[in-house]
């Protein structure tokens, strides 16, 4: 599940509509990532993730019917803590590109279409759980944020995923 996107200063940012768009859902994605090990603790994790959209109802002044989606691509580092055997808890922190899509539909029939696309950051945690030598079931969270013209953007991921090793 994705969270809270922080929609406030996204109308304002977007389309000049004042902020009375409440993006505060939660919307499904996919992720995938792919990494290499650079040593006992360190790896690096190339990820991408598409959220599909965020919706909202404006205020009753605008009228209005708001989706945004979200995909973002990352670079990122991993930092790796193996305390047990089968479990290894981690940080992951890193940069990337962040490109939103907005569609606003008014109920007058109007629309307003609106992408963005900037750099993004990306901070999170999580763990491994591995079932064999080669096989685990992640579980992690992360902040994802975007930077420059994009600054509005900001949301959380809660991402399950299975990996393999090589």
């Amino acid at each position: 599940a994705f969270q809270d996107f922080d929609g406030d200063a996204s109308m304002s940012k977007f389309s000049g509509v004042p902020p009375a768009i409440d993006f505060e859902d939660s919307s499904p994605g996919l992720q995938f990532a792919a990494g290499y090990v650079l040593g006992d603790h360190l790896s690096v994790k190339a990820m991408i993730e598409h959220v599909t959209a965020f919706e909202a109802l404006g205020n009753q002044d605008f009228q209005s019917y708001d989706k945004l989606d979200v995909l973002h691509g990352s670079v990122n580092a991993k930092l790796s803590y193996p305390a047990w055997k089968r479990m290894s808890p981690y940080v992951v922190g890193g940069l990337g590109v962040l490109s939103a899509h907005e569609r606003i539909l008014f109920v007058q029939g109007a629309t307003s279409t609106t992408r963005d696309m900037g750099i993004s950051i990306r901070a999170g945690a999580g763990v491994d759980v591995f079932v064999t030598d080669s096989v685990s079931i992640g579980l992690e969270g992360a902040y994802n944020g975007g930077m420059g013209d994009i600054d509005h953007i900001k949301y959380t991921t809660v991402a399950v995923g299975l990996g393999y090793h090589f």
